[in-house]
């Protein structure tokens, strides 16, 4: 039996619903345990030996390689897996495959982020703890659903709202914490997919010509010619709510 660490840094002794009851399939019933093989969709599985299962996906590789090339097949690796297993999975398309076609989930989902906080804040990680939400007067959540994705994390969110923090919701979906019970967004903005930088320079827009920046924070925290570069591209006139609400389909008035 497992149980969270109470003196976790992040969790703080707290397990999500996925931990604390998503256990169930590592010994479920219906999980495989032994390789099968079908030759054709149609076909019924059966089950075959590791050593024949390894052989016919070797040949099978090699197959598609000598029709379609070299560069025909390649490898992903799911987020569940650790760094070695990643390790083991990109050796085998280097040296087996011969190609670089290798990815991982994790760099799909996190190299936008990384790039941003990279460039804005110096760092491709997030610069501060779990901790920090429970100081929030305002949390705005864009194009993120942390009570099915961060759980944890979530709760505490919501904990903090519950205590009377506003919650600004940026998603074209209705996720569950925009109107659950207790918390409830005062603000959800229903973007169309892809249009989340132009709805970021909209609000951005609004708080250089309205006077709304904290100038002291800025001064302690930013370059000034950067800062100032930025300053004057989201108080241009197409960044204003008015000029982009066709596009991101979000309100001026919201």
């Amino acid at each position: 039996r497992m149980v969270p660490h109470k003196n976790g840094q992040a969790n703080e002794g707290h397990a999500c619903v996925k931990g604390r009851f998503a256990w169930g399939y590592a010994t479920h019933k219906d999980r495989i345990t032994k390789p099968m093989i079908r030759a054709k969709i149609t076909d019924p599985w059966r089950e075959v030996s590791w050593e024949e299962a390894l052989t016919y996906a070797a040949s099978e590789f090699r197959r598609i390689q000598a029709k379609h090339g070299r560069d025909s097949i390649g490898g992903i690796t799911s987020s569940r897996c650790t760094n070695e297993e990643t390790y083991l999975v990109q050796k085998l398309v280097r040296a087996a495959f011969g190609n670089n076609n290798v990815d991982t989930c994790a760099r799909v989902c996190h190299s936008p982020t990384g790039y941003g906080l990279k460039t804005t804040l110096g760092e491709s990680a997030g610069t501060q703890t779990f901790a920090s939400v429970d100081k929030a007067d305002v949390i705005m959540v864009i194009g993120a659903n942390p009570t099915d994705g961060h759980p944890v994390f979530g709760s505490r969110m919501k904990r903090r709202i519950r205590e009377g923090a506003k919650l600004i919701v940026v998603d074209p979906r209705r996720i569950d914490i925009v109107d659950t019970p207790h918390v409830k967004a005062s603000h959800h903005l229903q973007l169309r997919p892809g249009t989340n930088v132009a709805v970021v320079n909209a609000l951005a827009h609004v708080i250089v010509t309205e006077g709304l920046l904290n100038e002291a924070f800025i001064a302690e925290r930013c370059e000034t010619r950067a800062f100032e570069q930025w300053r004057a591209f989201v108080a241009l006139p197409e960044n204003a709510p008015e000029a982009t609400e066709e596009l991101t389909g979000v309100p001026a008035a919201s």
